[in-house]
Formats: structure tokens, sequence, C-alpha cells
């Protein structure tokens, strides 16, 4: 059985993880969205190093296959999640639902 990791992104994964959230979120206009496009800095690989630096941006694997990743805010004894986005060849597999 392989094991699922989720944890604070590397250094190495932001452009993969950038990459990954624009294929996504651009992914949105199969299912109903008038166009592509996704939140703000979807798409911009400074920004997610820039989250990445805050202690924001999450990576996601099973076994050794990144499936996608997530922006999250820690405060007080609360998590907010800024957005989850998953690799499209992994879409409708249950993933997001960690």
């Amino acid at each position: 059985m392989e094991e699922y990791l989720f944890r604070l992104a590397k250094i190495d994964e932001v452009p993969l993880l950038t990459n990954i959230s624009k294929r996504a979120f651009d992914s949105d206009i199969t299912v109903g969205a008038s166009d592509s496009g996704g939140p703000g800095e979807y798409d911009n690989p400074i920004w997610h190093l820039q989250m990445l630096k805050q202690g924001h941006l999450f990576s996601f694997y099973k076994g050794e296959t990144l499936l996608g990743g997530a922006l999250l805010w820690v405060n007080e004894n609360k998590v907010y999640i800024g957005r989850i986005f998953i690799d499209p060849p992994f879409f409708r597999k249950g993933y997001g639902f960690f």
C-alpha cells in the first residue's frame, strides 16, 4: 500500500506546483467555467515562492507522485484553506478530500 505525504513544500517543488496550479485551474473551463484562469496569482511562480517562504505552500504526494498542493494559513488554533489544487490527471479520484 502506497503512503500519502502532506507537508510544507520544498523550494525545488515551486515550479512543479505552479504548473499544477495552472493546469488545475485552467481546466475549470471543462466543467462550466466561462474561461480558463484561476484565483489571483495562481500561475505566478514568484508568488508561489513567496507563499512558500511565508510557510503557506504545501505539497501532497501518493508514494513518489506529486498529486498537487494547497495554500494554508494557521491562525491560533484554526487552519484556513486558501486553495487546493490537484493535477488534472488525478481528478475524480478522491485526492482532494485528504
